[in-house]
């Protein structure tokens, strides 16, 4: 889980408070993208992930949501 949080504060440039507001509903893994709430402007914003990116995130998912069955 820590790399794909270091993962997502470098590659798409996701601030810190953006990244603790993510949920995984906010994952968009077939757009490619995450949808960002909590933005210093108070906006929302939609940032784009490489593919590798979008990688770690669904192993990450797979594994959350088999443990917590």
């Amino acid at each position: 889980m820590d790399y794909v949080l270091m993962l997502l504060l470098l590659e798409p440039s996701i601030r810190v408070n953006e990244l603790v507001g993510i949920d995984l509903a906010d994952v968009r893994l077939k757009e490619g993208s995450i949808y960002l709430k909590n933005a210093k402007t108070y906006r929302e914003r939609v940032v784009p992930i490489q593919k590798c990116g979008l990688n770690f995130i669904q192993e990450f998912a797979n594994k959350n949501v088999l443990s917590v069955m």
